[in-house]
């Protein structure tokens, strides 16, 4: 399942235009989608995660209800090639640097396919 690239720092950007958007500080979570199965493999930068995970098997809902059916339809009118992954960033009102807050209200921001 790839991976998300690190973003390399100031010192080594090139001087020219970027995109950039605001950054959500919570967990990186990546979803590989293939039209025979659908969205089918979840992972976060490191590691493939289920509905049993205590911290991101939520999140795996959450995906579905938001974005799911959205970006399958995309995928299939544009007959894109295979896997396709989307990359999202989980976190909540107390998420910092991976930690969450189990009362949080969690929240999936998507930010690249």
């Amino acid at each position: 399942m790839k991976q998300y690239p690190s973003i390399l720092g100031i010192s080594n950007c090139p001087n020219s235009k970027c995109i950039a958007f605001k950054k959500y500080d919570g967990s990186n979570l990546r979803w590989e989608w293939r039209r025979k199965k659908g969205f089918y493999k979840y992972g976060t930068r490191t590691r493939l995660f289920d509905t049993s995970d205590e911290i991101f098997g939520k999140a795996i809902q959450l995906f579905f209800d938001i974005y799911a059916e959205y970006l399958e339809k995309i995928f299939i009118d544009n007959r894109l090639a295979e896997p396709i992954t989307s990359f999202t960033e989980f976190f909540g009102t107390n998420s910092f640097a991976g930690l969450h807050d189990p009362k949080d209200d969690m929240k999936l921001m998507l930010f690249d396919v």
